[in-house]
């Protein structure tokens, strides 16, 4: 799977899940387009390389992740159908919000 963060529709953050481990790589070539289209830098700051968490930068795009757990870790047995809602949530509303350059789409 790979979840890919654009600003404007351009790339700038590829998220791949492998295994239990996410795996987050920025398209250089993108920086310079994104920054002039206003995307802050600050957002990727805290951007992992590799975690067994999906990024903050996801999670905090999606406005109910409270109501699907109290903090998303992906270590329990539970995880297909929490997963599953949360990449129905995303494929639905590409975490867009209606003021905003932000999204994101997820290829499976």
């Amino acid at each position: 799977m790979v979840i890919d963060v654009l600003w404007n529709n351009i790339n700038i953050l590829k998220i791949q899940k492998r295994n239990n481990l996410y795996i987050s790589s920025i398209y250089k070539e993108n920086i310079n387009k994104v920054r002039e289209n206003g995307f802050p830098l600050y957002f990727l700051k805290d951007v992992s390389v590799v975690s067994d968490e999906l990024p903050d930068i996801i999670k905090h795009r999606i406005s109910n992740i409270n109501n699907m757990k109290g903090r998303l870790k992906f270590k329990n047995d539970n995880i297909d159908n929490l997963e599953e809602q949360i990449y129905e949530y995303i494929n639905k509303t590409e975490c867009r919000r209606p003021t905003d350059k932000f999204s994101i789409k997820i290829q499976i």
